[in-house]
């Protein structure tokens, strides 16, 4: 996970040298920077041994102390830990408000842009990772067209089709029904197949994303980010957002092409209603078939 904490090293190296843009009108002292180092050493302390809420609070008294807006970054992250997305995302946009070019600047972003979609934000604006998700416009339904009444005089049945005889429907029943079937059957597979699909691409999305992820984790945070390093995140993040899709349309496909060749089984229909025992229910996920297969 990238949302650790940066080393001791640079936290404090940063709050030794706080450039005077950053900090308040009256400059901290030298007394100051020393409790601030402090606070961030045990901050970094708490933070590895699992209290990211500890840490929390001694990172928010450095920057009380000294407002080192690096500070902000390490916040973010710890409440990223701590499975509190909506603050963390918070921190990082402070961090990026006041610093955009700043050291953490590339990490900040990635994270930001990670807990945007976390938070259910999908089309996330790559100039402005903080922006909010501007609503969507819902389309009106168009009207639906009133069914034709059959043309009797005419002797023309529903669809154009001649009206049938009352004593001559059974056998046309029972071919319109093997028909139907059979388009069941075939629509089921091919749905069957392009989910497979659709969960092989998924996969893959997901490898090259986490690839990615674990090569931006792997730099060392104390060296310049390379130059490059805004299209790496811009491409692992297409290759998370491909990866949540094909996954979701693949399982929605399967489900789908499960659902249909099922109900095209012939003892699936109204004339074995002892073996027709197939049940759809949704749920959070998607569908459930239960029932006699």
């Amino acid at each position: 996970m990238l949302g650790r904490s940066r080393t001791a090293a640079a936290v404090l190296a940063s709050l030794l040298a706080v450039s005077p843009a950053l900090a308040d009108p009256k400059p901290a002292t030298e007394k100051d920077k020393q409790v601030a180092s402090d606070l961030v050493k045990k901050a970094i302390s708490k933070s590895q041994a699992g209290d990211h809420n500890a840490a929390i609070d001694l990172y928010l008294q450095a920057y009380t102390i000294v407002p080192n807006s690096i500070l902000l970054s390490n916040i973010g992250a710890e409440y990223q830990q701590s499975d509190r997305p909506q603050q963390a995302l918070r921190y990082f946009c402070m961090y990026l408000d006041k610093d955009p070019s700043g050291t953490n600047a590339p990490y900040a972003a990635t994270r930001a842009r990670a807990l945007q979609v976390e938070l259910g934000n999908k089309d996330v604006d790559e100039s402005d990772v903080c922006a909010k998700p501007k609503p969507r416009s819902r389309p009106r339904p168009e009207p639906k067209p009133e069914p034709k009444e059959p043309d009797v005089e005419q002797g023309v049945g529903p669809g154009g089709r001649p009206p049938r005889a009352p004593d001559s429907g059974e056998p046309t029943e029972r071919v319109e029904r093997v028909q139907k079937d059979n388009t069941l059957k075939y629509v089921g597979l091919g749905a069957g197949i392009a989910g497979a699909a659709a969960i092989g691409v998924g996969i893959y999305a997901g490898a090259r994303a986490s690839s990615i992820s674990d090569e931006i984790s792997a730099h060392d945070r104390t060296k310049k980010w390379p130059n490059d390093i805004q299209d790496l995140q811009r491409r692992g993040q297409n290759f998370e957002n491909l990866q949540i899709g094909t996954l979701v349309a693949g399982g929605v496909l399967i489900t789908g092409g499960v659902i249909l060749y099922v109900l095209s089984r012939p003892d699936a229909s109204p004339e074995h209603p002892d073996k027709a025992a197939l049940r759809v229910s949704p749920t959070t996920n998607g569908f459930v078939v239960f029932g006699k297969f």
